[in-house]
């Protein structure tokens, strides 16, 4: 009876024994599987994010030779995070992965998420080519053209400089935009009101308002506004310098992310703009050329002007523009060697 009852204990013993093992066994195989899942995951995060870059980089190299470029991104679904600052860079949302856009001017949402992304790539040019600007969007926002009795007709031509690669409408009033969209960019423009005449029912815009400067329109100078959702006034108000600018607000999360990104372009202006007028010396020290020679002493003023300015010196910037474009004219008129 004693043994019997000792092998009764022994047998229950063995059972706990290997249900024990039996579950850290699972679990050990739970734990190896969950790891090459997440060790999958981070290297597909990797390959799209490092893929997504070398992509946009060829892009902006190859349309050094035309100046406009569009592309369509597919990948998995993915959540990618763009940031402008003191880093900026394109990530995949907790991959931990992130390439820089240090040298980069990249106008976009913060957030874009989807398995295709929509690309355009422009070259800005004031007066010459100064750096790409790349536009990046999602399938799931629409760009409202609000052709209104404001605008002129000036919205209307806005539109068709626009991509036909991104969702667009042009309407008279907003209450025949379509449905179904994340959110909605609306775009107005006025000579005469800082303000919108609009009043969206959208759960999530952005107004771009175009107000140009006397005199200009939105291919020149002036102020693009950025009102988001429920905003009685803006929360953002900054110089706009050619149409190429003014689709970097209509891309750009809002005013502080144009902001950003303009501000390193206009860095990279102030190094371009100083190869010319260096350049531009240089002929104008080397030329024997009587007819030619006085042609260049307005023309190189303008170049050393335009060295110093900044962001912030929009109007100035584009009237100097205007003139060193005359004086490029001129030159080629007297076929006399050009600024640029």
């Amino acid at each position: 009876m004693a043994i019997a009852k000792k092998a009764a204990i022994e047998m229950q013993f063995n059972w706990i024994f290997i249900i024990i093992a039996g579950a850290v066994l699972l679990a050990f195989f739970f734990i190896i599987t969950q790891s090459q899942r997440e060790s999958s995951k981070i290297n597909a995060d990797l390959k799209i994010l490092q893929h997504t870059d070398t992509v946009l980089k060829n892009i902006e190299q190859s349309s050094l030779n035309s100046d406009s470029t569009i592309v369509t991104l597919g990948f998995p679904k993915t959540a990618f995070q763009i940031s402008c600052g003191e880093v900026s860079e394109l990530s995949i949302q907790d991959s931990g992965y992130a390439v820089s856009l240090k040298n980069q001017a990249v106008f976009s949402p913060k957030n874009l998420e989807g398995s295709k992304i929509n690309a355009w790539i422009v070259n800005y040019n004031i007066p010459y080519k100064v750096m790409p600007f790349v536009y990046l969007t999602a399938a799931d926002r629409l760009f409202v053209f609000v052709n209104d009795s404001n605008s002129g007709g000036k919205v209307e031509q806005l539109f068709y400089e626009f991509s036909a690669n991104f969702s667009s409408v042009l309407v008279n009033d907003i209450s025949s935009v379509p449905e179904g969209y994340d959110t909605y960019v609306y775009v107005t423009y006025s000579t005469t009101s800082n303000t919108p005449n609009i009043n969206p029912s959208n759960p999530k815009y952005l107004i771009i308002h175009i107000k140009p400067d006397s005199g200009s329109d939105y291919d020149g100078v002036g102020n693009v506004q950025f009102y988001k959702t429920g905003e009685a006034v803006p929360h953002a108000g900054f110089a706009y310098l050619k149409k190429e600018s003014v689709f970097g607000a209509m891309f750009s999360e809002d005013g502080n992310f144009y902001k950003c990104t303009m501000e390193k372009v206009f860095t990279r202006a102030k190094y371009v703009n100083t190869l010319h007028a260096d350049r531009a010396i240089a002929i104008q020290k080397n030329m024997t050329n009587t007819v030619c020679e006085p042609v260049y002493v307005w023309p190189v003023y303008y170049l050393h002007e335009m060295k110093s300015m900044n962001f912030s010196s929009m109007p100035d910037y584009y009237d100097n523009l205007i003139k060193l474009e005359k004086g490029n004219k001129d030159l080629a008129k007297l076929s006399c060697p050009l600024l640029y």
